[in-house]
């Protein structure tokens, strides 16, 4: 009951493309909330509880520019293992799992419903700075609810998209981190060819959405 896709956290450009690139982006744009941690002796990086509260259609086939309420919605993940361990930058192993849960009133999809669920390849990593700075991203794959899928007129193809985590976090002696998420992006782009006779999909370019507002608390 789901639609195959795959999940950028974090990117870059893949190309140029004939296609259009249809984006779901999932955002918290009134309350952040959640951690992300590491536990400093080679465990995984972990999201707990991290709060998205919409769902919009940026291109989309159907439903362009709708956003839709996420209620209760929260998005957990957890990497591979440690492979490296800062001061400045950590990097994790593939596999591991990330999932969004929640409720969507406006698709009678009720509270706890699965919306998206995947795994991570490449290696996530963590960056910190000063003034507490912190930022996640990680690439994998996932796989989205079929009826929200449906409602932006998306198809099974695979999928792309971008992420930004970024958090308020503070780096312990032993190389663990602990940082509050202040704000959440997430981004799955699908290409979606606009009609039978506009050829072959040449690839698919990524715009970074999310990490525009990884700065954003330093506009003030």
């Amino acid at each position: 009951m789901f639609k195959l896709s795959t999940l950028l956290l974090a990117a870059g450009l893949l190309g140029a493309t004939t296609a259009q690139a249809a984006i779901l982006k999932f955002d918290d744009p009134t309350l952040p909330g959640g951690t992300v941690s590491y536990d400093g002796i080679g465990g995984a990086a972990i999201g707990d509880d991290i709060l998205i509260q919409s769902i919009q259609g940026i291109g989309t086939p159907l439903n362009d520019t709708v956003t839709l309420t996420c209620t209760g919605c929260l998005l957990d993940f957890t990497t591979g293992a440690n492979l490296s361990e800062g001061p400045t930058l950590w990097n994790f192993g593939s596999g591991g799992s990330i999932t969004l849960t929640g409720a969507v009133p406006a698709l009678g999809l009720p509270a706890g419903t699965l919306l998206l669920s995947g795994t991570f390849s490449g290696t996530p990593n963590e960056i910190t700075g000063g003034d507490g700075f912190g930022l996640f991203a990680a690439v994998g794959a996932d796989v989205k609810n079929d009826a929200l899928a449906t409602f932006f007129g998306l198809g099974p193809d695979f999928t792309f998209g971008t992420t930004s985590i970024q958090t308020d976090t503070t780096v312990g002696a032993n190389g663990s981190f602990a940082g509050t998420v202040v704000n959440a992006d997430l981004n799955n782009t699908q290409a979606v060819v606009p009609g039978p006779a506009t050829g072959l999909l040449l690839g698919l370019g990524l715009l970074l959405l999310g990490l525009p507002s990884v700065f954003r608390r330093f506009a003030a």
